[in-house]
Formats: structure tokens, sequence, C-alpha cells
């Protein structure tokens, strides 16, 4: 009988073993369907693309628009999620036109995997592109931890001040807390715990919202407000110690909006009563509303290509930043843009960067 038990708990040693090992098989299997979904989520719900293998041509399959590949490092696992079955990480590049151009970007997927080693969920984590102004790689991964390096990318400063003999380095240490992945230093940020919601919520509208990381590693709250018209808004909510606000709206194009500054304020004011009632920065946007019934259309410059923008200091330390252009493809944008800063003077990205790390 002693035995029997001992066979017993050996067998499911081995099971637990088989369970938590990680290799090039597992990660294969799962490289390729991340490269799959990639594809499909970014690139074939345009019916004037086709798939080849991991590449993305027009119609006409002269060329191709892009492929995708993966890549991984063996020491990439953890158990990110907690439960006991460990996890990966692979990184995913988009090549973009020709191999490289400005298209071109790459991120790490951070996948929490099931008891037979199946996706869970996948959590993206930028990693740089090639106008980006840095470029994230993995140092080790431990504990459920990710550490990291941040390099300044002298592509994304034109070569002027960064170049390769300057490039400063942050280093970064990230985690999954609950259907987050979060960066050590953002947990310092004062709006970090800050509630991110921007439309209300009893609204007998229908709100989609989803979280990610901007490319500082901040919480970014997106949200869709769907409306009876089938339209709908965009707004976003970003930042550390500065409150970045973004709205945007996409109606049929209409050609007074390039050229006629009347037409231009009118529709400002439609979209900002709009954005008053529905959004919970009321206060805000009523200081804005009286700044735009006071604005003369005299002022209002159109652009060189039509269409204008219009910038507003408020109270609070609030800017505005109005605009609005389009065309017959495409539609009229109308974009609203609120930053409240902490700062007298905007910080450069890496500035901002660096003042986080030190808070």
């Amino acid at each position: 009988m002693k035995n029997f038990y001992l066979l017993l708990v050996l067998c499911l040693l081995s099971s637990s073993m088989y369970s938590q090992h990680l290799g090039t098989v597992e990660f294969t299997r799962i490289s390729e369907q991340l490269v799959q979904q990639y594809l499909e989520s970014n690139y074939l719900d345009d019916e004037s693309l086709v798939q080849k293998g991991n590449c993305v041509y027009d119609n006409t399959n002269s060329y191709a628009l892009s492929c995708i590949s993966s890549s991984w490092d063996l020491e990439w696992i953890s158990d990110f999620n907690g439960d006991g079955i460990n996890d990966l990480i692979i990184q995913i590049t988009d090549e973009g036109l020709g191999g490289g151009g400005n298209a071109f970007g790459y991120s790490f997927e951070i996948v929490t995997l099931d008891n037979e080693k199946n996706i869970k969920e996948s959590y993206s984590l930028f990693g740089g592109g090639k106008m980006s102004y840095a470029l994230l790689s993995i140092d080790r991964v431990a504990n459920g931890r990710i550490y990291a390096t941040y390099e300044q990318n002298p592509h994304g400063y034109g070569f002027q001040e960064v170049t390769y003999d300057n490039q400063k380095q942050l280093p970064l240490e990230f985690y999954l807390e609950g259907q987050n992945i979060l960066e050590k230093n953002y947990t310092k940020c004062p709006i970090a715990e800050m509630n991110k919601d921007v439309f209300k919520n009893d609204l007998d509208l229908e709100v989609k919202r989803r979280s990610s990381m901007d490319d500082s590693f901040n919480i970014e709250q997106t949200e869709q407000l769907y409306l009876k018209d089938n339209t709908h808004y965009n707004a976003s909510i970003t930042g550390c110690e500065d409150i970045n606000l973004y709205f945007s709206h996409t109606i049929p194009f209409q050609s007074a909006l390039e050229s006629n500054t009347s037409a231009i304020k009118n529709e400002w004011l439609k979209h900002i009563r709009f954005l008053k009632e529905h959004t919970r920065y009321k206060s805000v946007f009523t200081e804005l509303l009286t700044e735009v019934i006071l604005l003369s259309p005299e002022n209002i410059i159109i652009g060189e290509y039509g269409g204008a923008d219009h910038q507003f200091e408020l109270s609070n330390d609030w800017k505005c930043f109005l605009f609005v252009s389009g065309n017959d493809e495409q539609g009229s944008f109308i974009t609203v843009r609120l930053v409240k800063s902490a700062n007298p003077e905007p910080l450069e990205f890496w500035e901002a960067l660096e003042k986080k790390s030190a808070l």
C-alpha cells in the first residue's frame, strides 16, 4: 500500500512538473497563434488586403504591405497572474512596408496559460517602433516580474539632440495586476488611483471601456460612446502628473468646415455642449463653452489645407485645443483635447519619464 501511495505522489509530481515546463514547442505554437491574431485584428478586416503566410499583400499581390514575425527567449517564463501555472512572453514584430518602413513596430505579449498550456489571456506591452522616442528590451524575467531597459531612440529625435553616442536609459519593472500590466513607477503617479471614467455611467447610451499602457507606460483608458444615429464618440485619458483628455467624433463630410469660420464655430459649440452633458468634466466644458461663445469667427484661422484649430487657456491649469478638418472619403473630424498640467512648461517625453521615476 505504501508503494501505491508513493507511486501516486510521484505521478502527481511528474504531472505538475510537466505542466510547468515550457519549451520551444509551446513557444512556437503560441507565437503562431499570436501572429495570426495580430493579422486578423490589424489587417484582415480590410477586404482589399490578402494574407500569404505571415505577410499581408494588397489585392493585386504585387508587394507586401507588411510581414509579422515573432521571437522569444526560453527564459521569458514566470507565473504572472499568481495561479501557480507558468506563463510566457513573446515578442511580436510588425515589419512595416519594405521590412523597415516608418510603420515598423514591436510589442511584447504577456501570455497567461491554463493547465493545458493554452492561452487564457494576452496582455500587450509596448516595445517601440522606428520613430518612437524610445525602445524597450527585456533584461530578465523572475518571480512574476519583468525587468527591462527603456533606451532613447535616435530615429525618434531625428538624430538631433539624441544620437547613438549619448542615448539615455531607464531601468523599468513591469507586473500584472488584475487585468492591467503596470510599470512600478506608475504606481507613484498622482493620477494612478484616479477614477478614469470619462463618460457618465448613468447615460441611456452604451459605453465601452478598455485600459492599456501608452508609450510612457502610463495607464490609458479609452472609451467609445455609441449614439442613437449609429455613430460614436471616442475618448481617452492618460497621464502621470498631467491629465491628458482627448475626444474625437466623425460626421459626414461638410465642406463648410474647411473654410467657413462661422460654421466651424457652430460645430465646435455643438460638440462642446454635448460633451458638457455627457462627461464627468461638466465644469471644464461649461467654462470652455463660454470661451467659444465669445470667440469671434474672425479670430479662427483657416489652415493651409483647410480646417482650423484654436487654443484656449482655462482656469485650474486646464488648456484646450480644438480642431476640425476632413475630406470627402473619410468625413469631417472634430477633436477636443484637454490638458491639465502640473508643470509650468510641458515636459519633453524623456524628461517626463525621468521625473516619474524620481517621484
